[in-house]
């Protein structure tokens, strides 16, 4: 399967993330190589939306138009605690101080599966530095 063999090729674990519907399951993604994580635990006081935010803002992507709604280099999930931050819930449930409030990675490698079209993306995120075409060609040979 083609988990495996991203895995033995890369030397790394991935997750995947299935984008399931009710028609159809149309993308699934796998994303390898974490670049950078965040982590959000219970017993902190910080504000699990300004933690994200932050996040988000240390990543600056270019790429296509056509093809930008179907990369995702970041994965990772908030728990139900999250809505708390900023909605009244009722407290009905004990909490998990083992699970955090949320964790999120961004990855360096992106293969995103449309199963409809039967076609795949493979995305790589390159930092560029002095000579984009060069940093460019060196991750196509990748």
């Amino acid at each position: 399967n083609i988990y495996s063999l991203f895995s033995e090729v890369y030397g790394k674990q991935g997750v995947l993330l299935e984008n399931l519907t009710e028609q159809e399951t149309q993308y699934s993604y796998l994303c390898f190589d974490s670049l950078a994580s965040t982590v959000v635990q219970q017993s902190e006081s910080k504000d699990p939306r300004e933690v994200l935010r932050s996040f988000q803002s240390q990543f600056k992507v270019l790429t296509r138009c056509s093809v930008a709604h179907l990369i995702n280099c970041v994965m990772g999930f908030v728990t139900y605690d999250f809505i708390r931050f900023f909605e009244e819930i009722p407290n009905r449930h004990q909490v998990n101080s083992d699970l955090p409030i949320l964790l999120f990675h961004f990855y360096r490698i992106a293969l995103t599966f449309d199963h409809r079209n039967r076609s795949i993306l493979i995305s790589i995120v390159v930092e560029v530095g002095e000579n984009p075409k060069a940093d460019y060609q060196k991750a196509e040979q990748e």
